[in-house]
């Protein structure tokens, strides 16, 4: 697989859980930090597979980092005129929680609000497989 290529790229942040998880993959990049992707979470028993769109991915990249460097926090992902997101925050006992709201807009709406939660140390390799698909930082 080629990994400078965004649209061949796929990762998942881990959870130590075999059913819960993130997974994004298949990139388009457009101007300004958007994007979307294959979005693929599953919570336990909840889930959702779509493309997804997304706005400024270099405020969520730093924000995530000093989330990791801090422990402390919250990161935000979302796109600018709708409502889903997906929000990582830490705890005070290294826990992170990924939670978020995600829609689907049509004749039968969809919505999926989940939050799992994971270890600290499960976003270093998250963060740099972000900072290879968006090319910011080492």
């Amino acid at each position: 697989m080629d990994k400078s290529d965004p649209t061949n790229f796929k990762f998942r942040l881990h959870t130590n859980s075999q059913d819960q998880f993130l997974e994004l993959s298949g990139f388009e990049l457009f101007e300004k930090g958007s994007f979307s992707c294959k979005l693929k979470i599953r919570s336990r028993g909840f889930g959702i597979e779509k493309t997804e769109y997304f706005d400024n991915i270099s405020d969520f990249i730093d924000q995530i980092e000093t989330m990791n460097t801090t422990l402390t926090g919250q990161a935000i992902i979302r796109e600018n005129y709708h409502d889903h997101y997906i929000k990582f925050e830490i705890t005070k006992t290294g826990h992170v929680i990924v939670s978020g709201h995600l829609f689907e807009y049509s004749q039968h709406k969809q919505e999926l609000l989940f939050e799992f939660k994971t270890d600290q140390t499960c976003l270093e390799p998250f963060i740099q497989d972000l900072k290879q698909v968006f090319k910011v930082g080492s």
